[in-house]
């Protein structure tokens, strides 16, 4: 980032030299404009600010944020190195999984679980079924 800004800069400052000076808010929307798509939350942040910021104060936002940016990836880096080390390390006390609702099941994995007593899910006790009547 420090390169990008310092190369932005120095091409205001040429074009100044010569006789075509470049106002502040050129030099900001042109730093922010040839920004990465990495950028564009605070690219836009920046660009919607009344008043523009300075080129100072708009290169500190962005050095800013390559920093936190690149810690996020560090963090995330070792936070993945952590969860690969600890899914790829067997446990010495665990078992291997049970199935215990396989057990209990009419022999389906898709049945579901049964009921303890072994009882539909029916009509109620007095009610024969559908169309045949108690007389």
């Amino acid at each position: 980032m420090a390169a990008y800004c310092k190369e932005v800069k120095l091409l205001s400052d040429q074009l100044n030299s010569v006789g075509c000076p470049v106002d502040n808010q050129r030099l900001v929307l042109q730093l922010l404009t040839g920004l990465s798509e990495r950028y564009d939350g605070i690219s836009t942040i920046l660009q919607n600010r009344d008043p523009l910021p300075d080129f100072n104060e708009a290169r500190s936002r962005l050095t800013m944020e390559e920093k936190k940016k690149s810690h996020q990836v560090a963090a995330n880096a070792t936070v993945s190195a952590t969860a690969l080390a600890t899914s790829t390390q067997p446990s010495s006390d665990s078992a291997p999984p049970t199935h215990t609702n396989l057990a209990r099941s009419s022999g389906s994995p898709n049945s579901g679980p049964t009921n303890s007593r072994n009882r539909s899910r029916g009509r109620g006790r007095n009610n024969p079924g559908r169309g045949n009547r108690v007389m």
